[in-house]
């Protein structure tokens, strides 16, 4: 009798097994379906951001499709250097370098949403982040009321309280975004990316009575638009911050 259930007892480990080895969530995506315009996207990245949801905030980003079409001949033609701070670092010579190179886009695109979480809590960002010299306890006292007070600016509740009230075009940013120099340089940045287009996307929004300006990259593959990159092409533009993750305070 236990002789006949042995085969039924096997398959039903081998079963197991494969559920554990390779579970359904393996198949799921970092980014999202997409969006019909940028302006979605960043729409739907700031609702995330508002809401603390940081699976919306990444899903707003290219990654899989990414790391798919990114092209590193034309990365490196564009910039001339091959750079440790490339988006994607790797030619998809392999399916393990291939996840790799997911798992760096993702930590790449996670970088720039806590540099952006940072400077949006603690406006001296720049100091701490380009300071090589000793700890400055002339400005912030003892590390541990330091840690301290970090640990009590990073409070996400007030985001909670953001609100999208406009959007506005990259060239009334700033007029040099549609001179001929920086649509090349829009252009190589679409060709490393490997998309159909890439345009820079801007929006204020407010939280309490303080103003911000959030700007970032969007890439369309097909019909479908993600964000490339928080501050992006307009941002570096203006002069932001490389720290800052794309955001600044119109108000403080």
């Amino acid at each position: 009798m236990s002789c006949k259930r042995k085969p039924r007892v096997v398959v039903l480990i081998l079963a197991l097994l494969v559920g554990f080895l390779c579970p359904v969530s393996a198949s799921a995506t970092v980014e999202g379906p997409g969006f019909a315009s940028p302006r979605d996207a960043l729409t739907a990245y700031i609702e995330g951001l508002q809401q603390g949801d940081l699976g919306q905030m990444m899903g707003a980003f290219a990654v899989e499709t990414y790391v798919e079409r990114y092209d590193l001949v034309a990365r490196i033609e564009g910039m001339n250097s091959y750079m440790s701070r490339f988006p994607i670092r790797l030619p998809n010579a392999s399916p393990l370098v291939k996840n790799l190179n997911i798992e760096w886009r993702r930590s790449y695109i996670a970088n720039e949403i806590l540099e952006q979480f940072f400077s949006f809590h603690w406006e001296d960002e720049t100091i701490m982040y380009s300071s090589i010299g000793p700890f400055p306890h002339e400005i912030y006292g003892e590390i541990p009321d330091f840690v301290h007070l970090l640990h009590e600016s990073m409070e996400p509740a007030a985001l909670q309280s953001m609100e999208l009230f406009a959007f506005i075009e990259p060239g009334l940013l700033d007029e040099r975004y549609n001179e001929e120099h920086s649509q090349r340089m829009i252009e190589r940045g679409r060709r490393a990316a490997g998309a159909d287009e890439l345009e820079s996307v801007a929006a204020f929004f407010m939280v309490g009575s303080d103003v911000y300006l959030l700007t970032a990259d969007a890439i369309r593959y097909g019909e479908r638009w993600y964000l490339e990159s928080l501050c992006g092409t307009i941002g570096f533009m203006m002069g932001m911050s490389p720290f800052g993750g794309g955001i600044l305070s119109l108000t403080k």
